[in-house]
């Protein structure tokens, strides 16, 4: 156990001599801690995508001349729900680079609806869920649920020939806290994003304990006017850094500089560094540098954040322990010419029939400029998109993708751009992907808006705000594929004068316009499509708040009076302790009784959604089946459930599932039942649903692509 010295303990007195000698002969101007900042120019746009302040990070997202306040709406963007993507690309998951592309920019499904959509679900969010980055001491955007829509549009019937062609998920963001004019804007990623990185990603408790420890050198030094000549809350300071490096495990041997030269500065009260601004320089750095060298022994991570000179202590302690690591976060400099805004356009139900969500511009717009920025992520492959059947392996022993069996599309196909020629394809995560084609030749039906056609066209990005897309360009297809990093942009760029409000259009081609007109006429002479429309119903409008008073149906009702085929059941819930009396009462019973069931359910009267859950567990939806429906003394509904585990448990599944008994919960309160669509029921995957990449024009890809 360390035991604290007094004054009179015996130091090494050559320890002093060298601090002396120090003080003495090296020069004592102190670094010019002065800084310059040029305010950045002002415009209309108020979201930009640029340069994100992280190094080597690629793009980010940053706020206008406005800024925003806390808690004001940002915007909203599509959600693209990609399904069983590993299982229908298990043969390409060792080696496609598109695998390593992808991963760090989609994301896990939240909400009641997206989850059980399928086994297995992950999400494509477009501007903040795509191009905002992530980092642990500045997340100041947030977002609200993943948004379902199926009662919009036309396309929500099945006989539709736009049904399952779009996405009906949007997620909107707004400011967490204030944020400042050309700030960077920062979403989060979760907690465990980065835990399967081969390079360490720094956490929030690192960024913390790094600001106690300037905190505690900057008091420490007297460098406070508060503290100026005042040894004892000086030595204070050093003390409890003192105290950091005696409870620690770190080998006594790597800490032994470090100890040397806190307990001289805290128990001798060396005169300098009680005074401040014209003690010696170099004596400070030489005690910062040991400092930080005790603090690698200790914690690494907190050592990497750590300054290594007075100057960088004291700008660390004024603006922040990332303002020498973030350097433009706020920007001093902002050239709109090496940016493009992001705010042109926004997301409203499009008045062209069967194409749901459109782009409308919220500005005027002039001839000539650049609409939106369109950053691809290139996919390896076309038949990354494909959707096989099932089909058991004997071999393996596991079910696999019939790969001479397609069912389907993912519907990503139809936010990207491709030629039938071109092995790979180029997909948009922007606002750029909401708008609809119009195309450029004399209209010939009723759906053409105003009859004068496009009124954007695109072309490769300028090379002031994506410097990469030369290059790529130079690359071959095959050198492409090999990527695990995106490089290659186009912008939009309006055709004409364009008036806010205006909804935004472009020529997705000619052979997407013949693969569309044979669609819909096609789609008209199905006649499934009618039966099936009449057996669907919307999830929304089930779960409307004119709905939420009709009953549940219990498991014997459904059985004469079923729900339409694609509708299922979720029950809000969060997993309890285990219940040794109900294991032993499942496995001593042959059947599931009504009064067994009662009497080991769960009391579920605090599965609530919107009451904050027990020992701040956070519940969610699970999947579930009512059995019984009761009505209290209030005339207030309540349910008897069985809740069933969700397709994706990871590596902690529920007790109750582990020991294999079921679960049921008692006195489930209406409104924390929800329906949803049964797995692999909803539109996007109906058979023969639009699927369709857009066009790229002839002229603009390199000749040797198309070699």
């Amino acid at each position: 156990m360390y035991k604290q010295r007094g004054p009179t303990s015996t130091l090494s007195l050559s320890l002093l001599i060298l601090l002396l000698y120090i003080l003495t002969y090296v020069n004592s101007n102190p670094p010019n801690e002065d800084e310059s900042a040029s305010s950045p120019s002002s415009c209309d746009c108020n979201l930009y995508l640029a340069k994100s302040s992280i190094p080597n990070a690629g793009f980010g997202i940053y706020a206008g001349p406005r800024g925003y306040a806390k808690g004001e709406y940002i915007s909203t963007s599509t959600a693209i729900l990609l399904m069983d993507y590993s299982f229908h690309n298990s043969r390409w998951e060792e080696t496609d680079a598109t695998w390593r592309i992808l991963e760090d920019y989609y994301w896990d499904p939240f909400g009641p609806n997206a989850e059980f959509e399928t086994d297995h679900v992950k999400i494509m969010i477009s501007d903040f869920g795509a191009y905002a980055n992530y980092h642990p001491h500045h997340v100041n955007v947030g977002h609200g649920p993943l948004n379902y829509r199926d009662d919009l549009f036309d396309a929500k019937y099945v006989n539709s020939p736009g049904a399952g062609a779009f996405s009906y998920y949007d997620v909107s963001f707004f400011a967490q806290e204030d944020i400042q004019p050309f700030e960077e804007m920062f979403v989060e990623y979760g907690e465990t994003w980065g835990d399967d990185r081969e390079y360490e990603i720094l956490k929030e408790e690192d960024y913390e304990d790094a600001e106690f420890v300037v905190d505690y050198m900057v008091r420490g030094f007297g460098f406070l006017g508060r503290y100026h000549g005042r040894s004892k809350y000086v030595a204070q300071s050093f003390q409890r850094l003192q105290r950091i490096f005696d409870n620690s495990d770190a080998p006594k041997s790597k800490l032994h500089a470090s100890n040397i030269v806190l307990r001289a500065v805290t128990h001798y009260r060396i005169p300098l560094l009680s005074g401040a601004s014209n003690a010696n320089p170099a004596l400070y750095n030489l005690i910062i540098r040991l400092i930080k060298r005790g603090m690698y022994a200790v914690d690494p991570a907190v050592s990497k954040l750590l300054p290594n000179t007075r100057h960088e202590l004291l700008t660390m302690y004024r603006y922040g322990i990332t303002s020498l690591t973030l350097t433009n976060r706020i920007a001093q400099q902002f050239d709109a010419s090496e940016t493009s805004c992001l705010d042109h356009l926004e997301r409203k139900e499009s008045k062209l029939a069967w194409a749901g969500n459109g782009a409308f511009a919220t500005r005027n717009l002039t001839e000539g400029s650049v609409v939106a920025p369109m950053p691809f992520l290139h996919i390896f492959d076309r038949d990354n998109v494909n959707m096989y059947s099932e089909v058991r392996s004997e071999s393996e022993n596991k079910v696999v993708p019939n790969m001479e069996d397609i069912i389907g599309k993912q519907l990503n196909l139809n936010y990207c751009f491709g030629r039938s020629e071109l092995p790979i394809l180029l997909c948009s995560y922007s606002s750029a992907q909401m708008i609809n084609h119009q195309s450029a030749k004399p209209c010939t039906n009723d759906n053409c808006l105003n009859g004068v056609g496009p009124n954007v066209g695109y072309r490769w990005a300028s090379p002031l705000w994506d410097e990469t897309n030369a290059e790529w360009r130079n690359k071959s297809i095959i050198e492409i594929q090999e990527q695990s990093s995106r490089g290659l942009s186009f912008e939009l760029y309006a055709l004409r004068n364009i008036t806010a409000g205006e909804e935004i259009t472009m020529d997705y081609g000619d052979e997407w316009d013949e693969a569309w007109r044979k669609h819909v006429f096609e789609w008209s002479l199905n006649s499934a499509n009618a039966s099936a429309d009449a057996a669907y119903a919307s999830v929304v409008e089930m779960n409307s708040d004119d709905s939420t008073h009709v009953p549940v149906k219990t498991k014997v009702e459904r059985e004469s009076d079923p729900y339409p085929a694609n509708i299922g059941t979720v029950c809000f819930y969060w997993v309890g302790p285990p219940m040794q009396k109900k294991i032993e009462a499942w496995r001593n019973t042959n059947a599931m009784g009504d009064y067994a069931i009662r009497k080991y359910a769960l009391n579920g009267k605090k599965f609530y959604p919107d009451s904050p859950a027990d020992d701040e567990k956070l519940g969610e939806y699970w999947p579930c089946e009512v059995y019984f429906r009761d009505i209290n003394l209030k005339g207030e509904e309540f349910y008897t459930v069985r809740i069933f585990a969700k397709s994706e448990v990871g590596s902690d599944p529920p007790w109750w599932l582990t020991k294999n008994v079921p679960e049921f919960v008692k006195f489930l309160p209406r409104k924390s039942i929800r329906f949803v669509n049964l797995p692999n029921h909803s539109e996007q995957f109906l058979r023969g649903a639009f699927r369709h990449p857009i066009g790229i024009r002839d002229g603009l890809l390199p000749a040797h692509w198309l070699e």
